[in-house]
């Protein structure tokens, strides 16, 4: 299954339940996008970074770490 990352990707990773991709983004997008694994739909995309985005989940797969230009933030996965 392909996936629309929109831009250049700096990281992946994988929800611990596998059911999720997060896609942290680089260059001109500069976004974090979640997506079905199975489907392959776009679930959430945040943007608005000031740099590159990483990402990791937490082990629990309930949130999800964005890491930008010096700047950590904690999102609700379930929403």
């Amino acid at each position: 299954r392909r996936l629309d990352a929109g831009g250049g990707i700096e990281n992946s990773a994988w929800s611990p339940d596998g059911r999720r991709v997060a896609i942290g983004e680089r260059f001109t997008s500069k976004a974090a996008r979640v997506f079905d694994a199975e489907t392959g739909k776009l679930l959430h995309k945040l943007d608005g970074f000031p740099s590159d985005v990483r990402v990791a989940w937490s082990p629990d797969g309930r949130r999800l770490l964005t890491a930008s230009g010096g700047d950590l933030v904690l999102w609700d996965a379930q929403t």
